[in-house]
């Protein structure tokens, strides 16, 4: 898929202090703002204070994916037990 290069302008103190951030997160300004991009096609909103059920969409999605694997392994040493006992 070609790529188009965006520019906009930004206060340079404010655009400094967001690559800092960036960096300190492991990450860069560039994949941040594709990162925001996409999330905000996919209904991410900037004002979650007066749309508080975005942001517990996201919390849940996100425990959903932390927690798979520990529910995973769960089911599994439940299956375990179930055969031992039996």
């Amino acid at each position: 898929m070609p790529e188009k290069l965006a520019t906009f302008r930004c206060d340079d103190a404010l655009w400094e202090a967001f690559k800092q951030k960036a960096k300190a997160n492991g990450s860069n300004a560039s994949a941040v703002l594709l990162q925001y991009v996409r999330a905000y096609i996919d209904g991410f909103s900037t004002d979650t204070d007066s749309n508080p059920e975005h942001l517990d969409a996201r919390i849940n999605a996100h425990l959903e994916r932390q927690l798979a694997p520990v529910f995973k392994e769960l089911a599994e040493l439940r299956e375990e037990m179930a055969k031992s006992a039996a």
